[in-house]
């Protein structure tokens, strides 16, 4: 409970300072890290006095024209009403100058190439206060110690407190409006200004005072620095502040002209006070005015009420000399009512900053949910709340769209809305108190719409009232969904036409690998007499035939391949096994076959050799067929990685004419045999590069070509191979064994020309051979002669090799069966490793790997 009550009074603390825009970072900071929707569809603010500011940047002349209209206004009206009602006391009504409220709102707000406007309209307006033909008995002029030195020492006190205020102000606004949001600067900085004011003033009269020292008694009287000047300058000050806090937030709270039209309507009230004053309705005068501003601040929206109060109070100043005539007497009489009177103006101030403050906020939110409920309603997502307890539901507009019912009505009509077995679905996530919404995908049932499918996220609570109310969101994924079965169908056409083609493979590969290996086989069985170089293009061709059979298989099934075994071998053995067994194919061509081995690849090395003798094999031949140079290079290093691992690297490099810049990305791809022009194309399935590179990366390496300076092509292949120990043993090729020939097999196959080559092959080492024609033939065979190994082929009348299989394992055969398919592609294997055979061996047969799997099974059973 405790840790709870923290975590709220946190959350707490958080919102209040994200709604007062200050949490302890720039607002360029929570601009970068955002604060949920709220924060995201808020309105882009920009400050209206940098607003201001940028206004009198690009239009100085008309904004300068304004500005010196309403500085005159508001001196000529001021300065008149202080003539006629009271007694226009010199130092008074200096201390500050009626005009320093516009002087030092100009300073503030213009540009510093622009400063000088306001200063020079100050100074005319300080002049002008001297010569204004309402003084009567008492101008300035006519007074013998208002000299001209006097009238300098007030300019600059009142000019220096001018740019003073100004520069607090700046310098408050460039702290301010970096950390709070937009108008919540403005409204800090215009507080800012009233405290600036005061203090700055208080700092001029102090000045004053010390200035007025220096004059004659008599001077001091006729300027009216008597013992009530302070206190008379001190509430000057007070009120001047409130009065330049009033300018600066009519300049943030700008009126329309609708309000602004209602604003001096609404200031009429004011021109009907001293009538209901001099009727006797009257407390205190300055105390009622301010009373009333600020009931009309708390009435009226802001700007209008700004627009009333600073229009009606100068009217109800200059009608009744109120604000401007204070006299000893009266501050003598009546002290606390002019402080109280005081204190309201200040509070009016107050009052229509945090208006102004409220208002701003909810237009914020206001603008918010309006574009976040536009955004949510293209997005096909909607809003609810079920009341469990009186059964009653709420929607917003998109869901009332996307449901097609009343925005609101009994719980039964919403959920109705839903398949049967969707409502029940439904009705059991809304009853359940969960802390977290259940994330429901639900078929509406609309008659108007369709089919339409609707994920429910909804949560419960109870609510202050005691109902228990489930709140929830709907969202509209039946394009999404469309969209995910049409893709599924798509894919399940794409998975039945691959399954069609791999069978398609296994047919064509079985069909054309039955004739290659009868030809392979007729081609071994060739008398030793034939003519030597047309027995070797037929081999060749027989090779290459089933060499492109065998890549096929690779790369339609990959998962056949064999298992990385990883055992130590001696890189430099490896390296000229290769050179031996492919020097044929270099005399050919007239290529040499050149070494270039390090000292590191006599040491042994623990790695997959198999793999790296197919991957280097690949190389070499490709360079020897297709490279049309004179010389091929393979190279072996080793390197060590940053993280210790060691590495055998091999280099495979010709001087051909190398790999055309077009083709370099695509040669590693499958079927990709360079060049556009087919006529131009070399020779082979176009895998050879693709299975190299799928065998290198299996075993944790890299294959890459580069370009080398003096031309020709340069595979790199780098496979993590640790070194072994100087001593370790590395086991040498063990001639082939021998099984028994006393052995008795039976072979069942169905192609007669197969069988009878076959037949030929085997009974050279296997006298005791018999032959089946069929599945069910072999069965016959097998309870006549009782073999010691079964040799069956897949495809046959009658019954198939697997199912022959199966059926000798349930007679309790326990001798080896051996599956032969001359399909490279396809799932004969698994076929037969199913049904119980112990190896499938793929056409032509390979004598010697019979005879080591026959051996090793022979010398299991012993």
């Amino acid at each position: 409970m405790a840790e709870s009550g923290n975590r709220d009074a946190s959350r707490d603390q958080t919102a209040m300072k994200d709604a007062w825009g200050w949490n302890g970072a720039s607002q360029n900071d929570n601009d970068r890290e955002g604060v949920g929707e709220a924060f995201v569809f808020r309105d882009f603010e920009r400050s209206k006095i940098r607003f201001i500011r940028t206004a009198i940047d690009r239009s100085p002349v008309l904004t300068s024209a304004i500005f010196f209209a309403a500085a005159s206004f508001w001196t000529v009206a001021m300065s008149a009403a202080a003539a006629l009602h009271g007694d226009n006391n010199v130092m008074v009504n200096l201390t500050p100058h009626i005009a320093l409220y516009m002087a030092g709102l100009g300073l503030f707000l213009y540009p510093l190439r622009l400063v000088w406007v306001p200063f020079l309209a100050f100074v005319l307006l300080f002049i002008y206060a001297f010569v204004q033909p309402f003084g009567g008995p008492h101008s300035w002029l006519s007074n013998p110690s208002v000299t001209l030195t006097v009238a300098r020492d007030l300019l600059l006190l009142n000019v220096a407190s001018g740019l003073v205020i100004a520069i607090l102000l700046r310098l408050t606004f460039a702290l301010v409006e970096r950390r709070l949001r937009a108008h919540l600067a403005d409204l800090v900085t215009t507080l800012f200004a009233f405290v600036f004011f005061v203090i700055t003033c208080l700092g001029q009269l102090e000045l004053t005072l010390l200035l007025v020292q220096s004059y004659t008694p008599d001077a001091k009287f006729d300027l009216g620095a008597s013992l009530a000047y302070r206190e008379l300058a001190t509430m000057r000050i007070m009120r001047g502040g409130v009065v330049l806090t009033g300018f600066l937030m009519a300049a943030i709270e700008f009126p329309n002209r609708r309000n602004f039209e209602l604003g001096i309507f609404a200031s009429l009230i004011f021109c009907m006070l001293p009538l209901l004053q001099s009727m006797g309705f009257v407390l205190f005068p300055m105390l009622d005015v301010a009373m009333l501003a600020i009931l009309i601040a708390v009435v009226f929206p802001v700007s209008m009420a700004i627009t009333a109060c600073l229009t009606g109070i100068p009217i109800y100043a200059a009608m009744t000399g109120q604000f401007l005539n204070d006299n000893p007497e009266s501050l003598i009489a009546e002290p606390f009512l002019n402080r109280y009177a005081l204190a309201a103006l200040f509070l009016l101030v107050l009052v229509m900053a945090f208006r102004s403050y409220a208002n701003n906020v909810r237009l914020m939110q206001e603008s918010s949910m309006r574009r976040l409920n536009r955004v949510r309603d293209f997005a096909g997502v909607g809003l609810f709340s079920a009341n469990l307890t009186t059964e009653r539901y709420r929607l917003d507009s998109a869901a009332s769209r996307l449901l097609g019912c009343d925005p609101e009505g009994p719980l039964d009509n919403f959920l109705t809305r839903f398949d049967i077995v969707a409502r029940d679905r439904l009705t059991h996530a809304l009853t359940q108190r969960a802390a977290v919404g259940d994330m429901l995908t639900l078929p509406l049932a609309t008659a108007d719409r369709g089919r339409a499918v609707l994920q429910v996220l909804v949560w419960s609570e109870d609510a202050a009232s005691g109902d228990t109310v489930a709140y929830g969101l709907l969202l509209d994924i039946t394009t999404e969904t469309a969209r995910k079965e049409a893709l599924q169908q798509t894919l399940d056409t794409l998975s039945m036409r691959e399954e069609k083609q791999r069978q398609l493979f296994s047919i064509v590969s079985h069909e054309v690998r039955t004739p290659a290996s009868v030809i392979s086989m007729l081609i071994d069985e060739l008398p030793d007499t034939q003519d030597t170089p047309l027995r070797k293009r037929l081999r060749e061709s027989a090779d290459q035939l089933l060499s492109v059979l065998a890549d096929m298989r690779q790369v339609v099934n990959p998962e056949k391949n064999l298992p990385v075994t990883r055992q130590p071998y001696v890189p430099a053995r490896e390296a000229e096994k290769i050179v031996s067994s492919l020097q044929p194919t270099a005399a050919k061509f007239r290529i040499t076959i050149t070494l270039d081995l390090d000292k590191s690849a006599e040491r042994a090395r623990e790695g997959d050799k198999v793999r790296v003798q197919q991957v280097l094999s690949n190389l070499v031949r490709n360079a020897l067929l297709h490279s049309r140079g004179r010389n091929v290079w393979l190279s072996f290093h080793t390197s060590t990685s940053a993280t210790g691992t060691s590495f055998s690297v091999w280099r495979v490099r010709d001087d051909g004419h190398g790999i055309a810049p077009d083709d370099e990305a695509t040669m590693f791809e499958p079927f990709e045999r360079g060049g556009q022009d087919v006529r131009k194309r070399a020779d082979g399935s176009g895998l050879g590069l693709f299975i190299a590179r799928s065998a290198v990366q299996l075993l944790g390496g890299t294959l890459e070509y580069h370009r080398p300076p003096e031309g020709g092509s340069c595979f790199t292949v780098a496979v993590p191979e640790p070194l072994l120990a100087t001593n370790a043993t590395v086991p040498e090729l063990l001639p082939v064994r021998i099984a028994d020939p006393s052995l008795r097999i039976a072979l069942a196959e169905d192609n007669p020309v197969v069988a009878e080559v076959m037949c030929a092959r085997l009974l050279r080492d296997f006298p005791k051979l018999r032959l089946a024609r069929n599945g069910a033939d072999l069965l016959e065979l097998f309870e006549e002669m009782r073999p010691d190994v079964v040799l069956t082929d897949l495809f046959m009348p009658e019954m198939d090799g697997d199912e022959v299989t199966a059926e000798l394992r349930r007679r309790g055969f326990q001798g080896p069966i051996i599956g032969l398919t001359a399909a490279a592609v396809g799932e004969e294997s698994d076929r037969f490793i199913t049904a119980g055979a112990d190896l499938v061996m793929f056409k032509p047969l390979n004598m010697d790997d019979l005879h080591r799997h026959l051996a090793d099974h022979l010398a299991r059973v012993q």
